[in-house]
């Protein structure tokens, strides 16, 4: 394999690589674009890509498997902070959601704020210490200041104002799969959330502990990031050039 065509392969898979990956998890938010069925939107797939939906007001469902159930299912919106979005000035808006299986659908369910302090580097971990909440074990909080800065699309970004709303519980079991599907309603001149804004959900049991987690989806962007399109770039210049090369060996 010549010299070019190895840079250009290696270019083109790092650019893969480094999109959105698939996550093994039994709880999971999947936009509706990226799944065969609703239900779906759990087992390993590309699921958590709503980021890049080129929508900053996304429609997704919150689903659960592996014969998994909740008692209630709490949605978790992290808005990055910055000068013209001030955790001083919060959102104004509502989640509105329907079951799967038929269950009662909620409008205008208002979404809090759930500390005025922002989340950030010195706030520990994010469900059992920003939002104080008992998790049934360790290995469910594992979300970190620095987790989240890691797949948003804000570089610098020090701070998060974070939103809760509480929903009903989902199931998975031989009744079939409950699940979900969540749309937002804005209110005071806004539209959409910030570029940037990360959500996740969790599920909690009878008696109120955290027992199930979604991962993070991937911050809110309406294109992809340069960088990335220009490695993708690269490496598709890199294996045409070799192809170039061939067909003039050939030629001659």
């Amino acid at each position: 394999m010549s010299k070019i065509l190895r840079i250009g392969l290696l270019c083109a898979f790092a650019a893969f690589v480094g999109s959105p990956s698939a996550h093994a998890q039994v709880m999971g938010i999947c936009g509706p674009g990226w799944m065969p069925s609703p239900t779906a939107c759990t087992p390993a797939t590309f699921s958590l890509d709503i980021g890049t939906i080129g929508s900053t007001n996304p429609t997704f469902n919150i689903a659960i498997n592996n014969n998994g159930s909740t008692s209630g299912t709490t949605l978790v919106i992290l808005v990055p902070l910055s000068s013209t979005n001030p955790i001083s000035s919060p959102l104004s808006f509502s989640v509105n959601f329907t079951q799967s299986n038929g269950g009662p659908g909620g409008t205008s369910l208002t979404a809090n704020l759930a500390n005025t302090t922002p989340f950030t580097q010195s706030s520990g971990p994010l469900i059992s210490g920003y939002l104080g909440l008992t998790a049934s074990s360790s290995s469910v909080d594992n979300y970190k200041f620095n987790n989240i800065n890691a797949v948003q699309t804000v570089p610098g970004t020090m701070g998060y104002a974070v939103y809760t709303v509480n929903l009903p519980g989902v199931s998975a079991g031989s009744s079939g799969t409950n699940y979900l599907t969540v749309s937002f309603s804005f209110s005071g001149g806004s539209t959409g959330f910030p570029y940037g804004t990360v959500f996740l959900a969790y599920g909690t049991d009878a008696n109120g502990h955290v027992d199930w987690f979604t991962p993070l989806t991937d911050g809110l962007e309406t294109v992809p990031e340069p960088a990335t399109l220009g490695l993708f770039g690269s490496g598709l210049l890199g294996i045409a050039l070799m192809f170039r090369r061939r067909m003039r060996k050939t030629i001659s």
